[in-house]
């Protein structure tokens, strides 16, 4: 069995003299999948795997009677295996396939693979599975197309360029309050989450299910905004898609094994696992529809004042980090805070300075909240002006005595209008 990383097929090299046109003397690259759609009575969709002289595994998938880009693999693991096989069991859905192959696999049944073993799959293989050189005559004639256009678009090009370039208005263009208004403007409908929304959230954590086959939750992440915002510290646009990723650990070694992990969890979660061999738990990647995202038009509409943030927010935030503070018996379990007011929604290329005068602009500041799980239910007082961005619940194996395991860290912003400069009058000169 012959695979290249940079290809993307599978094959063998099988000496047959009665193939024309051979191939390096008298052996032929014949193609797997080609030698696999032959076996008599194949359904359309089939998995084929094989067991390699190196106890590794190939994998060969056919999908509506043709071969289907990649699950044409070699040099597989069992893990591996099994992740193709989920996947392509995700893309057949209701059709469901066939498993033909010689691999003796603990997550497929023998009643379920037809056996097949890597010579009875030579001996399907005749000249239409034979892999040869593409023609380079095809190979002119796109380059003489190509050749063409180019030297068209470069006649043609720069006459167009001029003719029907738009007209920028200078002035317009180098107006900051222009500027501001036009960007403002392209992202009023971006969605966000409301702070107050973190109900949602907490009522699907709390639909799931503390043990699955021995498996113990250990904690979960989810993201209501750009993942890449929190490198660059600038506002990106959110898709509106939360991004959740749950950890177990392999707590009742006794009887949790990979299988029943994988056997206890909802099916539509089997797709979106990872085995971390290092730390022995199971990572699970879903993407759940927890929240109707809110356009954020109806956060700045409501936007608070400098004031309100530091005075109201604020007293909120501090109230919470009095009744979470850091104990004897809480062992230092609790962080409250609110970070500095910058330029919200500034206009790339626009210099961080003065506010523009006459056009109203705002600014953000980051809040963060890691306590106890029990003082989540404060973001039901948050002011409508600010939202979540982040939550994870997770579960310290060490409680300190009367103290609950369960931790929450959550982070957010607090929008807040700016006062408007007003546009000073320049004297004409008499």
């Amino acid at each position: 069995m012959w695979h290249d990383g940079k290809s993307t097929f599978a094959g063998f090299v099988i000496p047959d003299p009665t193939m024309t046109r051979p191939l390096g003397g008298s052996t032929h690259l014949c193609s797997a999948a080609m030698a696999f759609k032959r076996l008599p009575g194949l359904p359309a969709n089939a998995l084929l795997i094989l067991t390699m002289p190196d106890n590794n595994f190939a994998l060969i998938g056919i999908s509506g009677g043709r071969p289907r880009r990649g699950f044409d693999l070699d040099n597989l693991t069992s893990d591996n295996v099994r992740e193709h096989y989920e996947q392509f069991g995700n893309l057949c859905g209701e059709e469901g396939f066939a498993v033909v192959g010689d691999a003796n696999l603990p997550f497929i049944g023998a009643d379920r693979i037809t056996p097949l073993n890597l010579d009875e799959l030579a001996a399907l293989a005749d000249t239409s599975c034979a892999l040869k050189a593409p023609s380079r005559k095809g190979l002119y004639k796109v380059l003489i197309k190509i050749g063409a256009v180019v030297g068209t678009l470069a006649i043609l090009g720069p006459w167009c360029w001029r003719v029907y370039r738009p007209h920028v208005d200078q002035t317009q263009q180098n107006d900051p309050a222009a500027q501001m208004r036009e960007y403002v403007g392209a992202h009023m409908n971006d969605p966000v989450v409301p702070a107050r929304d973190y109900v949602h959230w907490f009522v699907w954590l709390r639909s799931l299910s503390p043990s699955y086959g021995g498996w113990t939750f250990q904690s979960a992440t989810c993201y209501f905004h750009n993942k890449q915002s929190i490198t660059t510290a600038s506002y990106i646009p959110w898709n509106g898609i939360s991004d959740c990723r749950l950890t177990f650990a392999r707590t009742a070694r006794a009887i949790a094994t990979n299988e029943t992990f994988m056997q206890a969890i909802p099916p539509e979660w089997r797709g979106h696992t990872t085995y971390d061999g290092v730390k022995d738990a199971y990572l699970v990647d879903l993407q759940p529809a927890l929240f109707r995202p809110t356009p954020l038009r109806a956060l700045l509409r409501d936007a608070g004042s400098p004031a309100d943030r530091d005075i109201r927010f604020m007293s909120l935030l501090q109230q919470t980090g009095a009744m979470a503070s850091p104990t004897a018996a809480s062992n230092g379990n609790s962080t409250v805070g609110m970070g500095k007011a910058s330029a919200f929604l500034l206009p790339p290329g626009l210099a961080v300075g003065p506010l523009a005068c006459g056009v109203q602009s705002w600014s953000w500041s980051s809040w963060h909240i890691a306590s106890q799980l029990r003082y989540v239910d404060v973001l039901s007082e948050f002011p409508a002006w600010t939202t979540i961005t982040s939550a994870t619940v997770s579960i310290n194996q060490t409680p300190p005595p009367g103290e609950t395991p369960f931790l929450v860290d959550l982070t957010g912003e607090a929008l807040t209008r700016n006062p408007i400069v007003a546009c000073l009058r320049k004297e004409v000169a008499r």
